[in-house]
């Protein structure tokens, strides 16, 4: 798992401290973010853990990274705020800047529950079996119903509706930080988790550490189908970045986290090339376009009604 190890849900700051081995803090500060914390007896355990506390002070994360994976992460809410419905929702504050952190922080709090109750997707997806592709990395799926009963609404994707088994694409940013989810359903129709702070958040195909020489290189492509064949084709880790214009600011990240490490940027031909290309050229990142030659393009029409477009297509017509 790459940004969520399994999560258990408490009633109290203290039950997850103890939970995840972590000392509780003295002072609390309910402002989003997170903030050190120190480990249960371990000599080098200092400001190793994390804490964050949400804005509107309904519960919290306690993170230790150190701890097996079923107890690293854990999501409590204060008992007033927690119901087995779910979460008790609290109204947005007026001020913008306070309405975009509440819908970040809830959007956070989906995702762990999204998470608890999902199951790692099946390579009998239809959406898999049409791009050809194996589920890889934290990829998981759920039924519409239970989708639309833990988020409460029906994501659509240009007015059209999500049906059947959903894809979930948990995705995260540098920091390790989870930011949000995407989904994609047996169609291809996808969209992403409201409020879910997209920006410089990426889903990844496999664990990453961005620590060199750990981590030498990643590839960032577009799309999560892009990102597992981009990873089959060049045998490189890869992530999925949803959408060209977050190139950009997934790549500064990245170098920002880890100077020395090489990106490779893997665009689709089409409207999303030039930003690509400017994502590249300002991240000193390599730059790919996939390359059809005639009769590629005229045995993919054939096949999908379409021209190719993406290295998940090379991939296809290369039988790779």
């Amino acid at each position: 798992m790459n940004f969520m190890p399994k999560t258990q849900i408490f009633h109290s700051l203290q039950e997850a401290c103890e939970f995840a081995n972590v000392v509780e803090p003295k002072h609390i500060i309910f402002d989003g973010k997170y903030h050190p914390a120190d480990i249960h007896g371990d000599p080098n355990g200092a400001n190793d853990a994390r804490i964050l506390l949400f804005k509107d002070k309904s519960g919290g994360i306690v993170w230790n990274w150190k701890a097996e994976e079923e107890k690293q992460k854990t999501l409590f809410f204060f008992s007033e705020n927690y119901s087995r419905k779910g979460i008790k929702r609290t109204p947005l504050l007026n001020q913008t800047t306070q309405q975009i952190n509440i819908k970040n922080i809830k959007a956070q709090e989906l995702c762990f529950l999204l998470w608890e109750h999902a199951v790692f997707a099946k390579n009998d997806h239809p959406y898999l079996i049409k791009k050809k592709i194996e589920a890889q990395g934290d990829l998981k799926e759920l039924s519409i119903d239970t989708l639309i009963n833990i988020i409460g609404y029906c994501p659509k994707s240009s007015g059209k509706p999500l049906r059947g088994r959903i894809l979930l694409a948990f995705r995260g940013n540098s920091e390790h930080q989870l930011c949000t989810v995407d989904f994609i359903d047996e169609t291809g129709l996808k969209t992403s988790l409201y409020g879910g702070l997209s920006k410089g958040s990426f889903w990844s195909a496999q664990p990453l550490c961005f620590d060199f020489p750990l981590q030498r290189e990643i590839a960032l492509a577009e799309g999560v189908a892009t990102a597992i064949s981009i990873k089959n084709l060049f045998l490189i880790d890869s992530v999925a970045v949803s959408g060209c214009s977050n190139f950009i600011h997934v790549a500064k990240s990245m170098k920002a986290k880890n100077p020395k490490i090489s990106l490779h940027i893997f665009a689709d031909v089409g409207n999303g090339m030039e930003a690509a290309l400017k994502a590249a050229q300002e991240t000193d990142s390599k730059f790919y376009l996939p390359k059809f030659t005639k009769e590629m393009n005229v045995e993919f029409k054939k096949l999908y009604g379409k021209n190719p477009t993406d290295f998940n297509d090379y991939s296809i017509i290369a039988g790779v």
